[in-house]
């Protein structure tokens, strides 16, 4: 549970950021240009970092990195509400980024520790389920927080705050599960070995598409129902946090079915499909119940 609810505090870059960029575009006078850096210098980092923090979390603690990921992101969060000027958001975003990928892979491990080798898919995906608790809350509590102060700035406080708290809460009553590795720890080397697999390339294919389109589509989706939709601000949260709830909810029954009819190529393919229909929908719809059905 600790574990969890420090990895819900992603959802303060991954979905905050994107939820009040409008507001933030019109304060800092952003470009549309400025603000896909943002997200690309975050991504970007997260995406350079993912071996690394792997190999950590076979050396080291894996629980502790989580720790470290959390606090140094809700220190960032922090100190976004205070910035005023486009190069000091970037900054803060290219270290998001860093600190992201302490928490993501180092978090998997720590699940994956605490369940049998039959359970290991679905214990994969309660990552992306605490991230979307985050993503959740922050949806419903940004605009809220937002029309009591009638400012972004609050929430980035507010949120590190508690983050903080759920990171200190891990450091001192968390522990680590016990390993049931008993060979040795990954060599650096292995790395090499690793890409000589087709199936690893095609699984790389598969994420490039669903990360960057999933990923586009998270940056971008407040800005299109506000700005392009005309959406109000409380409205545009409470979707993309029923999102959250339905996307959390399939992963784990995503990982099920891969799982129990033992065909997890199936299980990609249809979703894939659907991910390209409801992404090519996104744009010529203008009724907002489709709109939201859709989404």
């Amino acid at each position: 549970m600790l574990t969890w609810l420090g990895l819900s505090v992603q959802a303060v870059p991954l979905a905050g950021l994107p939820l009040l960029l409008p507001l933030i575009r019109q304060d800092l006078g952003l470009s549309y240009v400025q603000a896909g850096s943002l997200a690309s210098a975050n991504l970007l980092v997260y995406a350079l970092m993912q071996v690394p923090a792997g190999y950590l979390a076979d050396r080291y603690s894996p629980r502790r990195l989580v720790v470290a990921g959390v606090l140094g992101l809700m220190g960032l969060s922090i100190l976004l509400a205070f910035t005023r000027q486009y190069w000091q958001i970037l900054a803060i975003e290219f270290f998001w980024g860093f600190f992201m990928s302490l928490m993501f892979t180092p978090a998997m491990s720590v699940f994956i520790l605490w369940f049998s080798p039959k359970r290991h898919t679905t214990a994969s995906t309660l990552p992306i389920v605490g991230t979307n608790l985050g993503i959740l809350a922050v949806n419903l509590l940004f605009p809220v927080i937002v029309n009591r102060f009638d400012t972004w700035r609050p929430p980035f406080v507010v949120f590190g705050a508690a983050g903080i708290i759920f990171a200190l809460g891990l450091l001192f009553f968390g522990r680590d599960a016990a390993s049931r590795s008993t060979g040795p720890k990954i060599r650096l080397d292995v790395i090499r070995d690793v890409f000589s697999y087709k199936q690893v390339w095609i699984c790389y294919g598969l994420q490039f598409v669903r990360f960057g389109v999933v990923q586009g589509i998270m940056f971008w989706l407040p800005t299109l129902l506000i700005n392009v939709k005309q959406f109000p601000l409380q409205l545009t949260g409470v979707i993309i946090a029923s999102q959250a709830v339905i996307t959390g909810a399939s992963n784990i029954f995503g990982g099920y079915l891969s799982e129990k009819f033992k065909k997890p190529t199936l299980v990609i393919a249809v979703s894939m499909l659907m991910l390209l229909v409801t992404t090519a929908l996104l744009v010529p719809l203008n009724s907002m119940g489709l709109v939201i059905l859709v989404i």
